[in-house]
């Protein structure tokens, strides 16, 4: 049995995205499960947010949060909110430093929505 041409472009594709996402190191790119469970980790989400992947992978992303946006259900909020609008941002003030912008995408696949978080800070 042979593999359909379309599955070998779907698996470059993927692989392109992949070299893609790991060459980056200005911004932190990671995904989260429906649960908000951390599935993929960058260089940059490295730099920035302090973890390894061993280290992070597979926990929750309301650890990003402050003890105060937990108790208010901001997690929740963020992944609802992406599932049902299909993205959540939220932006993060002080100095042009320490500014960061973060988000939620929802995108659609056979196991249902699959948010896709990135977390940006300039240099």
């Amino acid at each position: 049995m042979s593999v359909p041409q379309s599955y070998d472009v779907t698996l470059l594709e993927e692989e392109r995205y992949r070299l893609l996402v790991d060459a980056i190191t200005d911004y932190a790119i990671y995904m989260i499960d429906p649960e908000g469970k951390i599935v993929s980790w960058n260089p940059g989400a490295q730099r920035f947010k302090g973890y390894e992947a061993w280290e992070i992978l597979g926990e929750h992303f309301s650890r990003f949060y402050t003890p105060e946006d937990r108790l208010a259900r901001a997690p929740e909020h963020a992944l609802r909110t992406a599932a049902t609008e299909g993205r959540f941002e939220r932006k993060a003030g002080g100095s042009a430093r320490t500014a960061v912008a973060s988000g939620l995408m929802s995108s659609s696949t056979r196991s249902g929505a699959a948010p896709a978080s990135f977390s940006a800070s300039p240099r």
